[in-house]
């Protein structure tokens, strides 16, 4: 299992470190390791959530054959009790055969609720990094050394001020608020994110 968590690690995180990467050769802003670090954690608490979610699958495997298997072994010692009436013996396996169909039902209800969770999420994620965002420009900035920094932006069309690491909510294109924070304020860009949707835009 450490492996798989360990692969699936690895896959998630070259497409980030490999854009972190390029940015940072472009950009030469030594801050932008912190971000690289944070979407690391990001990729690791999905990937940690995803394994449980398997763990469970797995879990519910393992018992599901238990059950069988013991079903199974029951079935067989009745048959081959020689004193057991063949009525009783009938009834016994009618009992354990309504038994072994209650146990794969809630088995298939239990792999349907996890498997429906699954699919929520890469829904969830998907409809993240499809969201619309509005067209943000630097309209100006004011950079001071030990003091707040404030950039003025303009966003579809509508000039705001903001200063470093404020947080406030703006509509979308499509109708949906959303929250903006100004995480960073520099000479060479603007850093926005948007902690619901988990997407961060950096301007020049």
């Amino acid at each position: 299992m450490n492996n798989r968590l360990l692969l699936a690690i690895l896959i998630l995180l070259i497409p980030s470190l490999v854009k972190a990467q390029t940015r940072d050769e472009k950009k030469k802003d030594p801050t932008r390791a912190s971000d690289v670090i944070a979407e690391t954690q990001k990729k690791i608490r999905q990937v940690e959530q995803f394994d449980r979610l398997k763990k469970d699958f797995d879990l519910l495997t393992q018992q599901k054959a238990s059950l069988e298997k013991s079903l199974n072994n029951r079935i067989t010692a009745l048959k081959t009790e020689k004193q057991a009436s063949e009525t009783s013996l009938g009834s016994e396996i009618e009992m354990l055969r309504e038994e072994n169909r209650n146990l794969k039902e809630k088995f298939n209800v239990e792999i349907a609720s996890l498997q429906k969770m699954i699919q929520e999420i890469k829904a969830e994620k998907t409809r993240k990094t499809s969201v619309k965002l509005p067209m943000i420009s630097v309209r100006s900035k004011a950079i001071k050394d030990g003091a707040e920094s404030v950039v003025t932006l303009e966003i579809d069309g509508t000039t705001t001020f903001f200063k470093e690491g404020e947080t406030t909510k703006i509509n979308l294109p499509g109708g949906e608020i959303a929250t903006i924070q100004i995480k960073e304020i520099s000479r060479n860009l603007v850093e926005i994110h948007f902690p619901e949707l988990e997407r961060t835009l950096a301007l020049r």
